[in-house]
């Protein structure tokens, strides 16, 4: 029986290592939801044709990605994401807005209780009124 040497049983190894990755990577992959496309990491199928959408992220994911949250149509949660406004300050936000209408300018926000030009200065570059 012939044995292997050292440098041999090394890379036999490897091979092995190498091939139980790659096996158990194929298996994590998410799956396309339709077959014929590649995934992409929102879910949806790959296009060419459509660009990306912001309209259905969350407030986090909106600064993840370098965006602004539009205070006009964000939820509390959304701007929970903004370091500087907490629960209640995003609540104060949203029934503002619903009680006097849209915010014209990103400094119509201190017109909110509680909101000082301090607080505007370190959250006005996360904001948007499009």
């Amino acid at each position: 029986m012939k044995t292997f040497s050292r440098g041999q049983q090394v890379i036999v190894l490897l091979i092995i290592f190498g091939m139980t990755l790659i096996y158990f990577n194929s298996i994590n992959q998410p799956q396309s939801p339709h077959p014929t496309l590649p995934y992409n990491r929102l879910s949806e199928p790959a296009t060419d044709h459509r660009p990306l959408t912001t309209a259905n992220l969350s407030g986090a994911k909106l600064l993840t990605l370098n965006k602004k949250i539009n205070i006009n149509t964000a939820l509390a949660s959304d701007l929970e994401a903004i370091r500087g406004i907490g629960p209640k300050t995003a609540e104060k936000i949203v029934e503002y807005r619903q009680n006097h209408g849209r915010f014209k300018r990103v400094e119509d926000i201190m017109k909110v209780n509680g909101i000082k030009e301090k607080g505007l200065e370190k959250i006005k570059i996360s904001l948007t009124v499009e």
